[in-house]
Protein backbone atom coordinates (compact mmCIF):
# COMPACT_ATOMS: atom_id res chain seq x y z
CA UNK A 1 0.00 0.00 0.00
CA UNK A 2 2.89 2.59 0.87
CA UNK A 3 4.73 1.50 -2.24
CA UNK A 4 1.58 2.43 -4.36
CA UNK A 5 1.21 5.60 -2.37
CA UNK A 6 4.72 6.42 -3.04
CA UNK A 7 4.45 5.97 -6.83
CA UNK A 8 1.51 7.95 -7.31
CA UNK A 9 2.61 10.57 -5.68
CA UNK A 10 5.80 10.71 -7.66
CA UNK A 11 3.68 10.30 -10.91
CA UNK A 12 1.97 13.60 -9.85
CA UNK A 13 5.02 14.63 -9.14
CA UNK A 14 6.04 14.45 -12.92
CA UNK A 15 3.29 15.18 -14.40
CA UNK A 16 3.01 18.61 -12.46
CA UNK A 17 6.49 19.43 -13.49
CA UNK A 18 6.23 18.43 -17.08
CA UNK A 19 3.33 20.85 -17.28
CA UNK A 20 4.97 24.25 -15.17
CA UNK A 21 8.32 23.85 -17.45
CA UNK A 22 7.54 23.05 -20.99
CA UNK A 23 9.89 23.86 -23.21
CA UNK A 24 11.04 27.58 -21.62
CA UNK A 25 10.20 29.40 -24.73
CA UNK A 26 9.36 32.84 -24.03
CA UNK A 27 5.92 34.85 -25.50
CA UNK A 28 8.58 38.05 -25.54
CA UNK A 29 5.92 39.91 -24.07
CA UNK A 30 7.97 41.84 -21.30
CA UNK A 31 10.48 44.32 -21.22
CA UNK A 32 13.04 42.19 -19.14
CA UNK A 33 13.08 39.29 -21.71
CA UNK A 34 13.70 41.92 -25.07
CA UNK A 35 17.02 43.20 -22.64
CA UNK A 36 18.10 39.58 -21.89
CA UNK A 37 16.66 38.39 -25.52
CA UNK A 38 18.49 34.74 -25.12
CA UNK A 39 16.62 32.21 -23.12
CA UNK A 40 17.83 28.51 -22.19
CA UNK A 41 15.48 26.11 -24.52
CA UNK A 42 14.25 23.32 -21.42
CA UNK A 43 14.46 20.19 -24.02
CA UNK A 44 17.22 20.50 -25.68
CA UNK A 45 20.84 22.36 -24.31
CA UNK A 46 22.03 22.83 -28.17
CA UNK A 47 19.22 24.99 -28.81
CA UNK A 48 18.44 28.37 -27.04
CA UNK A 49 15.42 31.30 -27.76
CA UNK A 50 15.88 34.34 -29.35
CA UNK A 51 13.46 37.30 -28.27
CA UNK A 52 13.59 39.42 -31.56
CA UNK A 53 10.42 41.84 -31.44
CA UNK A 54 8.01 42.22 -28.19
CA UNK A 55 4.84 40.90 -28.44
CA UNK A 56 5.73 37.52 -30.69
CA UNK A 57 6.91 34.50 -29.10
CA UNK A 58 10.84 33.59 -29.46
CA UNK A 59 12.43 31.84 -32.21
CA UNK A 60 14.26 28.74 -31.74
CA UNK A 61 18.41 29.15 -32.82
CA UNK A 62 21.15 26.37 -32.59
CA UNK A 63 24.51 26.58 -31.28
CA UNK A 64 27.09 25.43 -33.41
CA UNK A 65 28.35 21.83 -33.54
CA UNK A 66 29.73 20.42 -30.32
CA UNK A 67 28.52 23.40 -28.05
CA UNK A 68 25.52 23.68 -25.87
CA UNK A 69 24.07 26.32 -24.38
CA UNK A 70 25.21 28.20 -21.24
CA UNK A 71 22.38 29.55 -19.49
CA UNK A 72 24.61 31.70 -16.61
CA UNK A 73 26.94 33.11 -19.55
CA UNK A 74 24.20 33.52 -21.98
CA UNK A 75 26.39 32.24 -24.87
CA UNK A 76 27.04 29.07 -26.61
CA UNK A 77 30.17 27.29 -24.77
CA UNK A 78 32.20 24.32 -25.73
CA UNK A 79 30.42 20.78 -23.84
CA UNK A 80 33.96 20.38 -22.14
CA UNK A 81 32.47 23.95 -20.25
CA UNK A 82 28.66 23.26 -20.12
CA UNK A 83 27.23 22.06 -16.53
CA UNK A 84 23.80 21.67 -15.80
CA UNK A 85 21.61 24.18 -14.22
CA UNK A 86 18.00 23.60 -12.61
CA UNK A 87 15.25 24.94 -15.15
CA UNK A 88 13.73 28.19 -14.70
CA UNK A 89 10.51 29.03 -16.59
CA UNK A 90 11.22 32.55 -18.62
CA UNK A 91 8.66 35.71 -17.73
CA UNK A 92 6.50 35.03 -19.76
CA UNK A 93 5.21 32.40 -22.47
CA UNK A 94 3.46 32.16 -26.09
Amino acid sequence: MKLCVAVAFLMTLGVSMAVILGNGQPGCKTDSEMTVKNFRNLWDPTLYWVCEQKGYPASSSKCPDMTAWDDASKKCVDWDDWGWLDPVEPPSSP
